[in-house]
């Protein structure tokens, strides 16, 4: 059998190779289903993550500015961000992106149109701002939640934004978590190594 004459860690490194899947250009679908990479054998970090979540309902309880940004503009390659439900974990509402942020990232479909952001190069970045429009008839508590990946082999899931309420729940007070952005924005309160590939 040929394959019984090539060297086992070369098999073991080739094996490895094939495994480890590169999505530079944006997160492939399937990651929807809990946020992770496909990065071969590469698992989440476990410590807490240098980026962080901000928005702002901006006196419109239904369309919400978010910002993913890094802690002292440490930089990131990719990301994976949806809106969830915070008492269901459902992906709710749609996404866009801010008109000036086009060149670093792009909506895609994953539980249904249009409902998450990622990516569109594996270019340094230290933040995106993208606009989440609730979706109609909604009332209770969201959050941001996003995959960030900083290289290859480093990435965290599940970096969240402080929960806030949508619909007759956002007249409840939520300034408790409010800070201040881009241009006249408030907000409220996500993750180089083998290779350059990002998701």
């Amino acid at each position: 059998m040929i394959l019984s004459a090539i060297p086992k860690g070369l098999v073991l490194a080739l094996s490895f190779f094939g495994f480890t899947r590169a999505y530079p250009s944006g997160a492939p679908v399937i990651a929807c289903q809990n946020g992770i990479p496909q990065h071969g054998l590469a698992q989440p970090q476990s410590g807490r993550a240098p980026y962080e979540i901000l928005v702002d309902e901006n006196g419109h309880n239904h369309m919400v500015e978010i910002a993913l940004r890094g802690l002292n503009r440490e930089v990131f390659r990719g990301f994976l961000l949806r809106v969830v439900s915070v008492a269901s974990g459902k992906v709710l509402g749609s996404l866009e992106l801010d008109p000036s942020q086009s060149l670093k990232g792009q909506i895609i479909d994953c539980a249904s149109t249009e409902d998450a952001a990622t990516h569109i190069n594996r270019s340094d970045k230290d933040e995106v701002k993208l606009i989440w429009n609730a979706p109609q008839g909604f009332d209770g508590q969201v959050k941001v939640v996003s995959t960030v990946v900083q290289n290859h082999q480093n990435f965290w899931t599940n970096v969240e934004s402080a929960p806030f309420n949508v619909g007759h729940s956002g007249a409840n007070d939520n300034s408790n978590s409010q800070v201040a952005l881009w241009p006249s924005l408030s907000l409220t309160c996500v993750a180089s190594a083998i290779g350059h590939y990002l998701f």
